[in-house]
This record gives structure tokens, sequence and C-alpha cells, in this order.
């Protein structure tokens, strides 16, 4: 995707090399730049913009966007009002507004805003994908969630929709679940240059993923075989020392003569009745 938005930056720029006030192609820089996250260079081209067209309310919008996603929330709300002076129905200028009541965390507008737009155009339900983009920008996720579940109620096959669930569903960490939800985005949008890169990464993450968990298991399994060697060394090493007693006592077992044992038996009673006879012979005298 990154490529996809360089390259229609770098057909922007030949374009403005060639006309270096051409409008489409400075509202197009403006985007690409907003796009690959140069949003120093995107304000940069949305201001001189205004400065070529400064009643062009289309550029206002654009402009307003480009400054919300860039956190210039009062300078957003600026040129959203001036919009919303000259066409107060307009409805993505109440987009706008909505998505600037969300970001500065004021719900309770942003709800008003969103009851003013079903009650021009009920069919109107851009807003809750953009209100989810901006959650998603401020860190709200739960809320982001909520919003693009409303839109895909009224849209369910939009890729564009899709693709921001599919966005939210990465920020879970999900990555089989992940991979399906942009998957289902190339269902109806076969050439959407952002769910074909990250197929294709998640591919790769989940394949290095199952890679790595099977070196660990076949290591968990060597290292059980090992410890398994080890107890089986230790109970040959005791079966040894057992053997060597029993071998030890058996010679002693061997090396034992009847003939002496009794005979110093007999020396040792002899011994006893000499002391006995001696000891009478004193008594005597």
């Amino acid at each position: 995707a990154q490529s996809d938005f360089k390259g229609a930056l770098d057909s922007y720029q030949k374009a403005l090399s060639v006309s270096p006030d051409s409008k489409n192609a400075i509202s197009g820089m403006a985007v690409m730049s907003e796009k690959l996250g140069r949003n120093a260079d995107s304000l940069e081209f949305a201001q001189k913009l205004e400065q070529l067209e400064p009643e062009n309310l289309d550029y206002l919008k654009q402009y307003a966007d480009i400054l919300l996603s860039s956190n210039h929330f009062d300078a957003a709300l600026k040129r959203i009002n001036n919009v919303l002076h000259r066409e107060p129905k307009s409805l993505p200028a109440l987009n706008l507004l909505g998505q600037y009541y969300l970001c500065t965390e004021n719900d309770s507008k942003a709800d008003s805003v969103y009851r003013d737009i079903e009650s021009i155009n009920p069919a109107y339900v851009e807003h809750y994908r953009d209100a989810a983009m901006r959650c998603r920008q401020i860190g709200n996720v739960a809320k982001a969630q909520r919003y693009v579940s409303k839109y895909l109620e009224a849209k369910p096959e939009d890729p564009a929709g899709l693709l921001v669930y599919a966005m939210l569903t990465e920020l879970s960490g999900a990555k089989n679940s992940t991979l399906a939800a942009y998957n289902k985005v190339l269902k109806y949008d076969r050439y959407n240059a952002v769910a074909l890169e990250a197929v294709k990464r998640l591919k790769k993450e989940i394949a290095e993923k199952a890679a790595l968990m099977e070196e660990l298991e076949k290591s968990r399994q060597n290292d059980f075989s090992e410890d398994l060697s080890e107890v089986a060394l230790d109970i040959d090493d005791e079966q040894f020392e057992e053997s060597e007693k029993d071998e030890n006592s058996e010679k002693a077992g061997d090396d034992f003569d009847l003939d002496v044992w009794e005979s110093e038996q007999n020396m040792e009673i002899e011994e006893e009745n000499d002391d006995s006879m001696l000891d009478f012979a004193d008594e005597n005298l």
C-alpha cells in the first residue's frame, strides 16, 4: 500500500512540475502525503490549496479532514464552521463536525450531530465509518468497534467499512482473525492495496510463528529424551553399586573357614578354664 501511495505521490509531483498551480495535483499531494504519514507536507499542500481558492468548500472540507488527522482540532473546527455557515445541511461537513467532537471527547455533542445527519438523510451512514477511524486515532478501540459495527449493519459488503473493521481487529493481536478480515475486504475489492499488503504480511508472520512453535516443540521433546537418558544412567549406577555389594558379601562368605573358627573358639574356652583354675588355687591358699 505504501508503494502505491508513493507511486501516486510521484505522479502528482510530475504534474506539479509541469503545472505548479494545478489544483487537482496539489489536492492529490495533500491526500497522498497524509496517507504516507507526512503530516507536515500534507498540511502545507492543503494550506496552499486554500490560498488558491479560499471559497472552495470542497477544499475547505479536505483541509479540515487533514487538520483533524494532524490533531489540529481548533483549526479544523474553523474550516468546518465556515462550510456549515454557507451549507448548514452539508452532510460531509456535519460528519466532520461529529468527528471533531469525538476527537475532543465531547460524545454528547457528537451524538447530537449524528442525530441531525440521520434526520436529514437516514440513508447516509458514512459518519459511522469515519467516527470509527477517529476513535481509533485517539485510542478508543471499543468505541471504534461499535461505530464500525453500525456502519456494517447498513453496508455489510462495503470494502471501506470492512477495511476499518480489519484494522481494528489487528489491534487485538489475533492474527488469524485479522487475516480473515482482510481477506473479506479482498472478496469485494480484489485489488485493495492495503488489504493485499496486510494479507501478505500476516501470512508470513503466521508461518514464522508456526515454524518457531515447531522448533520449540522439537526442543522440548529433545530435552525430555535427555532427561530420560539421565534417569536411566542413574538407575544403572545404583544397580551396579548394589551388585558390587552383593559380590563382596559373597566373597566374604567364601573366605569363611569352619575349622579355623572352631579352633579359635576352643582356644578361648581353654583360656577361660585356665583362669578359673588359677582363681580356685588362690582361694585355697
